[in-house]
């Protein structure tokens, strides 16, 4: 017998025979429909885990560059200190010199003395 059309494009069946065959084709739709369903999970899980990789590797890009970057603020902070440094040791350098000198000086002030002191009890 022949079938009666719908206009959803499905058609009403007047056998068993019939509706065997367009319960197979269902199922076979339904088939089709979740493997496709399964592919767009997949595609999106790759997707996701591409993403996720990705985050990572900057993660780590950034964790390298922060690291780099702080090594070259600890040399520079070293840098400085080191200089400070420096500086303080010859001012300290400078100041014993100075000391020394002023040192010398009031000894050949003192011997000074000494001698004028010596020659004004000679003459008298």
């Amino acid at each position: 017998p022949m079938a009666s059309g719908r206009e959803d494009g499905f058609y009403i069946p007047h056998s068993w025979e019939d509706e065997d065959v367009e319960r197979t084709a269902l199922i076979h739709r339904a088939s089709e429909e979740a493997e496709e369903a399964e592919r767009h999970e997949r595609q999106l899980d790759a997707m996701w885990t591409t993403q996720m990789e990705e985050g990572e590797r900057r993660r780590r890009v950034q964790e390298r560059i922060d690291a780099e970057e702080q090594v070259r603020r600890e040399r520079r902070e070293s840098l400085v200190l080191v200089k400070r440094m420096e500086e303080e040791e010859r001012g300290r350098r400078l100041g014993e010199k100075e000391e020394e000198e002023v040192g010398e000086r009031i000894t050949r002030a003192r011997e000074y003395c000494e001698v004028v002191v010596a020659e004004e009890r000679e003459r008298q």
